[in-house]
């Protein structure tokens, strides 16, 4: 009875140990297969504990400490084998920047205030925009008046080629809101940060932050 008592004991901690953590990573991946092989883990660890110390004994310890490590080592090669690498181990994402350069042809992607997206092109001070974002010299129109959305639900209108707040030219930093972006796989999304002195861009960058994101062309 002690035997069988300690062999449960055992048993039930060794098998949450090494199922647990599995099954963990495979709710994490949202990845059935990966909970299941945990969850076959467990229950057979705890099996195979209670059956070799109610047959053989505390002495026989060692086997049940090696069947421990082989039952790690198995699911670890299962997950390795099932997973790749950059999905198993999270990246960092990467960050592409764009600086301002007053006398050559800039752009950046932003939101309007009517949930559009638009790139601004700022080209011999005037100001062009497009809907097709991802794409160059595509139905670009001259801005005669555009409302774009900035950061802390701030907003700044475009008209006569330069920025206004209200019916003044605005002067001040300027952060647009993040605008999503929709790659053929990963995500992004992108803004623009800089400062603005009477209506016209001074200094600044466009950002590009991507999640392992692939575009067309």
């Amino acid at each position: 009875m002690v035997l069988k008592k300690i062999g449960q004991f055992l048993g039930n901690v060794t098998g949450t140990v090494t199922g647990e953590p599995i099954k963990f990573i495979g709710k994490a991946l949202n990845n059935e297969y990966i909970e299941e092989i945990g969850e076959g883990v467990k229950k057979a660890t705890k099996q195979t504990k209670h059956t070799r110390v109610k047959r053989y004994g505390v002495a026989e310890m060692k086997c049940v400490n090696r069947l421990f490590m082989f039952s790690i080592l198995i699911a670890i090669s299962l997950i390795l084998n099932f997973v790749s690498p950059s999905t198993a181990i999270a990246k960092k994402p990467e960050v592409y920047k764009s600086v301002f350069q007053p006398n050559e042809e800039f752009s950046f992607i932003a939101t309007t205030t009517k949930g559009n997206k638009v790139k601004l092109i700022f080209r011999k001070n005037k100001v062009f925009y497009t809907t097709f974002i991802m794409e160059n010299n595509l139905d670009e129109k001259i801005v005669k008046k555009l409302t774009i959305q900035l950061d802390k639900k701030k907003t700044v209108s475009i008209k006569n080629n330069k920025f206004y707040v209200g019916n003044k030219l605005y002067t001040g930093k300027i952060k647009t809101k993040e605008t999503k972006l929709y790659p053929i796989s990963g995500k992004a999304h992108t803004y623009f940060n800089g400062k603005i002195s009477k209506g016209k861009i001074k200094n600044g960058a466009e950002y590009i932050v991507s999640y392992d994101a692939t575009f067309a062309g």
